[in-house]
């Protein structure tokens, strides 16, 4: 209508009636020739609240085959309640729907672990009794850098060997609530070389092998200490990092790091979720 007296005019529309239909019974109508601004790539999540078309994304289709972001990552923010771990189990099926394996490596509530066991998948509980990690176990990288030897399995075990001691130094940082000292981790370096070297193959090293190393004192250690062969100028530089480790050991986080790994990552699962709860 038009405005004005007796031009008719509605101050309010009904919504046209919505229908859906293949691309064949809806042959002309279909792809529209403007789009209506919803993405269509990736997991569907549901409805456009203003235009009713079907919104579809996740970090990895968009990434990779849409290319509206330069990196594969999500930062998901919102109120208690309103669904931002419903939406990201719904990408998560999705996607393993696709051939990608979920990987959840921290479920602290836990959000994903009953949708990973609808799966298919492998359900890993870590905590206080329940199960722990080694976290000086090299796992599958240190018996790649065995097998493979050479040149190539000395660079692949100075990786190894790196990963572990950034590890057990970020533990530490979180027990004390701050970094290590410099020289520290310089001591805890030639600990744990100094273990793997003196260790038969095929045993797994665990903190408390670290403990006893610090405590009987090689020579090898005690040089990164600059002691000078004064015992108590090693016991000053050695002791916070003792009294950190038995933190580990017994402390907030219980025997969780104190022992072998309860159960190790199946790499043919069809999705992985670590229970911390």
């Amino acid at each position: 209508g038009w405005a004005g007296p007796g031009g008719g005019r509605v101050g309010y529309l009904d919504p046209p009636t919505m229908w859906r239909a293949t691309s064949v019974q809806a042959c002309g109508l279909w792809p529209f020739a403007a789009g209506s601004g919803a993405p269509m790539s990736g997991v569907p999540l549901g409805q456009h609240m203003f235009t009713g078309a079907t919104v579809c994304g996740d970090p990895l289709s968009w990434f990779t085959r849409a290319r509206y972001i330069s990196n594969p990552s999500l930062f998901m923010l919102g109120m208690p309640g309103l669904g931002k771990s419903t939406l990201i189990n719904r990408m998560l099926i999705g996607l393993s729907a696709t051939g990608v394996v979920p990987l959840v490596l921290g479920d602290l509530k836990p959000d994903y672990a009953d949708t990973v066991r609808a799966l298919g998948g492998q359900v890993i509980s870590i905590g206080r009794g329940v199960g722990g990690i080694n976290v000086l176990d090299p796992g599958a990288m240190g018996a790649a850098a065995d097998r493979i030897g050479g040149e190539a399995g000395q660079a692949l075990a100075a990786e190894t060997h790196g990963r572990v001691l950034n590890m057990v130094a970020a533990l530490i940082t979180i027990v004390r609530g701050r970094p290590m000292d410099d020289h520290e981790q310089s001591v805890l370096s030639v600990c744990l070389h100094h273990l793997r070297e003196r260790t038969p193959r095929g045993r797994t090293l665990l903190l408390p092998d670290l403990l006893k190393v610090l405590d009987e004192g090689p020579a090898r250690v005690r040089a990164v200490t600059l002691d000078r062969g004064d015992d108590s100028r090693y016991r000053d530089a050695v002791d916070p990092l003792h009294r950190s480790l038995l933190g580990i050991l017994d402390g907030p986080l219980g025997d969780t790091f104190a022992s072998e790994t309860s159960t190790h990552i199946d790499p043919d699962a069809t999705a992985v979720c670590i229970d911390i709860s």
